[in-house]
């Protein structure tokens, strides 16, 4: 028997420095303006005004999580959020879309958020499959018995994944700054603490806790563990209450097969029929 670890008092959330995870930027935000142009099939932007506040910027670095709803049934929780294809949006755009658009939500609709940035790369009709995604649509649809083949999932991710009006997955991230990889330049560690029970407590104490919570990312155990209140092991189904929680490696780490993705949707759509 797994036993939970010691959760957190909600007032040892707010930290010395006052911050409790709401905004800490001014009142009056200047709005950033962005356009969007069309170039090889991927949405580039054209950035009226280049410099991010840094108010702004910190606002969505404490604040935006990702994608879907908080009430979704199936959670997938990573370490950050992936830039679009070859960086060609500019971080200013995006923290305008989100500023403007968007209207600094939690979570946005995935397809209204790539609209916003002017990138139509994983919503179009013969879309790409995003490789962070595609492991886990896979997961997913094996969870659920559905059809899980290339035309399934492209189908999936341009019509369902992250949206808002189809409630059925939350896509959120540790980080909310948007970086290419771990080596590039980004403060993920800022808010990384009240980001970790933001979610925790999401999960917790909204009245409506998620079917699965698959959280992907080896090195960021200690975090899962805390949003859990469990210990984990990779790939490895541990219930607590009525949510199954498993941690297993990035979608995109070399040498993990279909089949393994595959094998993990069974054994959590068996634990899920037995509980």
């Amino acid at each position: 028997m797994l036993e939970l670890l010691d959760p957190k008092p909600e007032n040892e959330l707010r930290e010395a420095d006052g911050f409790n995870g709401a905004v800490r930027a001014s009142d009056s935000v200047t709005p950033i303006e962005y356009s969007a142009s069309v170039s090889s099939g991927v949405e580039r932007a054209e950035v009226v005004k280049a410099e991010v506040p840094d108010d702004v910027a910190d606002e969505m670095a404490a604040n935006f999580f990702g994608f879907g709803d908080w009430l979704a049934p199936y959670w997938f929780i990573g370490v950050k959020q992936g830039k679009v294809p070859d960086d060609v949006v500019d971080d200013s755009k995006i923290v305008g879309a989100w500023v403007n658009g968007l209207k600094k939500g939690e979570l946005v609709d995935c397809l209204e958020y790539h609209r916003a940035i002017g990138v139509q790369t994983w919503h179009k009709e013969k879309a790409k499959l995003q490789a962070t995604w595609r492991p886990l649509m896979l997961f997913l649809m094996t969870v659920l018995g559905r059809e899980s083949d290339t035309e399934a999932l492209r189908t999936y991710q341009r019509t369902r994944w992250g949206q808002v009006k189809k409630t059925e997955t939350c896509v959120v991230d540790l980080s909310g700054i948007p970086v290419k990889s771990f080596a590039a330049e980004a403060d993920r560690e800022e808010y990384l603490k009240q980001r970790v029970w933001a979610i925790r407590r999401k999960i917790m104490l909204s009245g409506h806790p998620p079917r699965v919570v698959l959280m992907h990312g080896l090195a960021a155990q200690q975090h899962w563990e805390e949003i859990a209140g469990v210990p984990l092991q990779t790939d490895t189904v541990v219930r607590v209450g009525s949510t199954l929680f498993v941690m297993t490696v990035s979608p995109t780490v070399p040498g993990r097969k279909n089949a393994d993705w595959v094998k993990l949707g069974l054994e959590v759509r068996r634990e899920l029929q037995a509980g």
